[in-house]
């Protein structure tokens, strides 16, 4: 008789999960406990039973005996040597569950830590293999139902890869990256608390998990190397000793890179001029590239500065790891004559910690007298060179002078031509 067959009738209509640790050979000290505790209760009885009458073999428990050799008259002092017996495998299989070093080679890999200030260190398969692992069993569901993957996965946990970055908390989340760009993220709860959805492993219908779960960075796979038909040599796995499955989408494939970073983390890229010398009461395009550099998508409010005093604001909405370039047309009516700094600053977002990329000055530009177009505090003949040079030329062309172009209409004409004209000796 099998043990699931045994387990199964000695205790009745058992839960389902156990039937499927029993088939699967998942948690076998689970059910060497119950065992135990049946025979220590019962043995006496079937001591006596076997003592009096050997021919009522048809009683279960003598069944599982006589299928083992063991049909003989047991005494409580043999069931208890017995209890100690499983009870000592039962310690042990629960010693490999936690950590246990491996003795099956590791192939060739890297893995790139980046620390939340941008540090990276990149890990080989020597280095990798000498860290504190864990061993456990999962699996998991994808998006059609299907349970995959089941069996027991040996790495080491996400949270000893955040730590060697700095350390992990409510405020920032892990990004994973895969080699084929594939990304997920992962919060503090899930890296940290083991907090997943769980579902059982026969049935995948929702269960509660009553032990923590842990998501390793897996490298084997039942005692071997994961192939790259199964995601490794580096993947994802949620697993923990109740052998619940969880979704899918946790279990990263191929992987390559683990970034720590802010939950929220708005930046300013660059800031560049469409010309450094503007006539004033023109305009002067200012384009601003800002990036999500955290874990959700966010939004925000940019504004450009020209020494200090705002020129403009907009409103950006970017999602994770993506950039935008927004353009800002400073009207320089009002401004006086003379040189400008610029600078943007994205206004943070609640729970936004990393503020030092917020705010980029770069780039100047010189408001002057319309069509003084090299800034020299006069409108006279080396200005009607500069944009006679530049005539009927528009951006891209070997000759454009964005200066030139006074008006800011993206070309320099006969407009141009009269503006110098027309404040020809202004000072």
């Amino acid at each position: 008789m099998s043990a699931h067959r045994f387990y199964q009738t000695t205790h009745g209509n058992i839960d389902v999960t156990y039937k499927a640790r029993a088939r699967n050979y998942l948690d076998f000290s689970q059910i060497a406990v119950d065992i135990a505790k049946y025979f220590y209760v019962h043995i006496g009885i079937y001591a006596h039973k076997f003592k009096d009458d050997r021919k009522k073999e048809s009683n279960l428990s003598s069944h599982f005996l006589r299928e083992r050799g063991l049909n003989r008259p047991m005494n409580r002092a043999t069931a208890l040597l017995l209890i100690v017996t499983i009870g000592v495998a039962v310690w042990q299989n629960q010693a490999v569950l936690q950590v246990q070093a491996s003795s099956v080679p590791l192939p060739s890999m890297t893995l790139t830590v980046v620390c939340l200030n941008g540090t990276q260190v990149v890990l080989n398969e020597t280095q990798i293999g000498s860290m504190e692992n864990y061993r456990a069993y999962g699996g998991f569901k994808n998006q059609l139902g299907n349970i995959k993957g089941l069996g027991y996965y040996t790495g080491v946990p996400l949270n000893t890869f955040c730590n060697l970055a700095g350390g992990m908390n409510n405020d920032t989340v892990l990004k994973i990256t895969a080699t084929d760009g594939y990304t997920k993220i992962f919060t503090y709860d899930e890296v940290v608390n083991g907090a997943f959805t769980t579902y059982d492993n026969v049935t995948g219908q929702p269960v509660q998990h009553n032990q923590p779960l842990t998501p390793i960075l897996a490298y084997h796979f039942n005692e071997a190397n994961i192939s790259s038909d199964e995601g490794g040599p580096l993947r994802v796995a949620v697993v923990g000793p109740e052998g619940l499955v969880t979704p899918s989408v946790y279990w990263v494939k191929w992987l390559v890179k683990l970034e720590l970073r802010y939950c929220y983390d708005a930046a300013v890229l660059s800031v560049i001029l469409s010309k450094s010398i503007v006539g004033q009461g023109y305009p002067c395009d200012v384009n601003v590239t800002v990036a999500n550099q955290g874990g959700y998508d966010i939004e925000f409010g940019v504004t450009v500065y020209a020494n200090g005093i705002a020129v403009g604001t907009e409103s950006a909405a970017v999602t994770i790891d993506s950039v935008m370039t927004i353009v800002f047309s400073w009207n320089t009516t009002g401004f006086a004559k003379g040189a400008y700094s610029t600078s943007a600053y994205a206004w943070p977002v609640d729970g936004e910690i990393d503020t030092e990329d917020n705010m980029l000055v770069h780039g100047s530009v010189v408001v002057a007298v319309k069509g003084d177009i090299n800034a020299d505090t006069k409108v006279d003949g080396k200005d009607v060179a500069i944009v006679a040079k530049a005539y009927n030329t528009k951006p891209g062309d070997l000759l454009w002078n964005p200066n030139a172009d006074i008006n800011a209409d993206i070309k320099v004409d006969g407009k141009d031509i009269a503006t110098v004209a027309k404040y020809y000796g202004t000072l």
